[in-house]
């Protein structure tokens, strides 16, 4: 009995440290991918402190444009990712993996392949990210109506991405609250 007690009890440690080993959460993310006809490097920066340099990471591209970092990082946040050509705001969580391909000078037509972590969040981001520039902010020879009404098409068209995007909740509500323009008379 004393043998039996012993052996379920050392299996029963075993598991329990196989499991918890299993679930060992990191401090780092693995970042990796390919920017054809891009610069060569990239630099990421985090969303929400655009003046502290010491926070910025420097990627170097291969040769064909490929690179592969780890990024440490204490908490999941919102980052820009700058190819000196095109800026892509990305989410980016410890423990998790994000592999990004693109090509740099047809970014706005074609977007990103991504695969990895938090596809949904990074998916809106990107999105977010690329029509910003489609469209027309200059309010030049515009009647404060006109700019009005322009401005709300521009909110009406984020809050339409949000609405249908696959966000988590919390996410919604910060991104909801971001937008935050006068409604349309």
């Amino acid at each position: 009995m004393n043998k039996k007690y012993t052996y379920l009890s050392l299996l029963n440690l075993a598991l329990f440290l196989t499991f918890s080993s299993c679930q060992k959460k990191t401090d780092y993310v693995i970042l990796s991918g390919t920017i054809k006809n891009g610069n060569k490097t990239i630099e990421l920066r985090s969303h929400y402190d655009t003046t502290d340099k010491t926070k910025r990471k420097i990627i170097h591209l291969d040769k064909n444009g490929a690179f592969k970092d780890t990024i440490y990082l204490l908490k999941e946040e919102l980052y820009v990712i700058s190819d000196k050509t095109n800026m892509i705001q990305f989410y980016l969580t410890p423990s998790s993996k994000y592999i990004l391909n693109y090509d740099a000078k047809k970014f706005k037509n074609e977007g990103i392949s991504l695969k990895g972590d938090d596809i949904n969040i990074n998916e809106y981001y990107i999105d977010k990210t690329r029509n910003q520039g489609l469209s027309n902010y200059n309010g030049e020879g515009k009647s404060e109506k006109e700019l009005r009404n322009s401005l709300n098409r521009i909110k009406d068209t984020q809050l339409q991405r949000l609405n249908t995007s696959k966000l988590p909740n919390e996410l919604k509500v910060y991104e909801n609250a971001s937008k935050s323009l006068e409604p349309s008379k």
